[in-house]
């Protein structure tokens, strides 16, 4: 099976994407599959207890949610975080795909050789956008495809 970093929101967030996140990243471990979830957020913030959101804070101190391990936010409120700590949960290894669940317009990032699927529920107002910034890397799923 496949070693899978799911970035997105947090699944304690109770927002559309959280929701996604909790809903997926669980079914797709269920598969058999390796899932690491990579937050976003901003690092120093999102990440300190202090000033994190209160739903986290379990997964703060454990470093999992519901079994699956958590890493990141990265340096960026949308960046991945560093490879090494990416690499740390998969026993040294890249992950074999990337999903990513976020706006494409917002993500600058290069996700370098890795596979990944850009999930978004609004890809048709921004299309244009999606493809200038993600340029044939990537694929695609939103509900037109569906």
């Amino acid at each position: 099976m496949a070693r899978i970093l799911w970035h997105g929101i947090g699944p304690w967030h109770k927002t559309g994407y959280g929701v996604q996140t909790a809903l997926f990243a669980p079914r797709l471990a269920a598969l058999g599959h390796q899932v690491v979830i990579a937050a976003m957020g901003r690092k120093g913030v999102d990440d300190d207890p202090r000033s994190a959101h209160p739903d986290a804070l379990d997964t703060l101190r454990t470093g999992t949610w519901h079994g699956l391990p958590v890493i990141g936010p990265g340096y960026s409120e949308f960046g991945l975080p560093a490879p090494l700590e990416i690499r740390g949960p998969f026993g040294g290894h890249d992950p074999d795909l990337i999903i990513v669940l976020k706006d494409p317009w917002v993500l600058q990032q290069c996700y370098g050789n890795c596979r990944d699927l850009h999930h978004a529920p609004t890809l048709r107002a921004r299309e244009g956008t999606f493809r200038k910034s993600l340029a044939g890397r990537s694929a695609r799923c939103g509900p037109e495809r569906f």
